[in-house]
């Protein structure tokens, strides 16, 4: 493992387990049929395209199915999200990759497998490594749609799932499970802004108090506050800020973060296009945290200094 001070996630090899946002991926869960496929639209932190995320083509779909028009579509779906990843303070280029099952149980409830991997593209320090791929985190359980939702462009949605140890320096610091609730409340402002927060608590289970010189964490919070721009029907523009906390256990004395908190205050602004139904592309950048780790400062330079450049290709099955 690194220093706690790096941008965990895109920007550590080894992350410190549970530290930052990343391993969650930019979230865009499938949830509705369309017409002519099973894709569906982004659904956390960066929903829909144009006006998908208002359930348009799912609605249109719901009634010529009701009407005997179409055949009933499968309840299984899945997902496959390539992100290739430039970190542009290393001149690293390697890709984080995701792959979503998706199980429609109810009608607004499913159950979900995300399966997260990582691969080596160009590393400048070995640059004859190969992509030496290892899958990142696994988490599986339930999305529950709409369990509010109004007339006026307001929803939200829940999460419940477990955090798997399919990491293997998770594995390696004592991991043996995580518990993750999900809240995702979107509101729509009007025709072009949509209004979304979400907050996304983590309690992570270790057999040990820390390893290799590093304390485990107990607890890592993820919150949003974001705002979508549905620029046309298929182009979106998204912009987040994120504050991410973590809480460590005590370990050592004299370690950093022992017993103590960590923050990060990032931006992840991107902008999308649906090519046709089951295929998108995208531009993402991430930047580093623009506060120090306990609130003592902020570091403007170093964010922007040391973020990451994201290019994005989803396909739905």
């Amino acid at each position: 493992m690194v220093s706690a001070t790096c941008l965990a996630g895109i920007y550590m090899e080894h992350p410190i387990p549970g530290a930052l946002v990343f391993h969650r991926g930019p979230k865009t869960p499938f949830d509705e049929p369309t017409l002519g496929a099973t894709s569906s639209r982004l659904a956390a932190l960066f929903p829909g395209e144009g006006e998908f995320h208002r359930g348009t083509e799912s609605e249109a779909y719901g009634q010529l199915y009701s009407a005997g028009a179409l055949e009933n579509p499968s309840p299984l779906t899945g997902r496959l999200e390539l992100y290739p990843t430039w970190m542009t303070n290393t001149g690293e280029f390697n890709s984080q990759n995701l792959y979503v099952m998706n199980l429609k149980i109810g009608e607004t409830t499913s159950l979900e497998y995300d399966q997260y991997w990582n691969t080596n593209i160009y590393k400048p320090s070995a640059p004859s490594q190969g992509l030496n791929p290892y899958l990142w985190e696994g988490m599986v359980g339930f999305r529950f749609k709409d369990v509010y939702k109004d007339n006026d462009g307001l929803n939200i949605t829940v999460l419940q799932r477990v955090l798997l140890p399919t990491y293997y320096a998770e594995r390696d610091a004592g991991l043996i499970a995580g518990w993750e609730s999900e809240f995702l409340l979107k509101k729509d402002l009007n025709k072009v802004l949509t209004f979304v927060v979400e907050e996304e608590p983590f309690l992570l289970g270790y057999r040990r108090s820390g390893y290799n010189g590093s304390p485990n964490p107990i607890l890592t919070n993820l919150f949003v506050l974001e705002l979508d721009f549905n620029i046309t029907k298929r182009l979106t523009a998204t912009f987040p800020i994120q504050l991410i906390t973590n809480r460590y256990r005590p370990y050592s004395p004299g370690t950093p973060f022992n017993d103590a908190w960590q923050n990060f205050v990032q931006l992840w602004p991107s902008i999308n296009y649906q090519l046709i139904d089951n295929l998108s592309v995208g531009i993402y950048w991430l930047s580093d945290s623009f506060v120090k780790p306990n609130f003592s400062g902020f570091t403007p330079a170093n964010a922007f200094r040391n973020g990451a450049l994201q290019f994005n290709t989803t396909v739905s099955f």
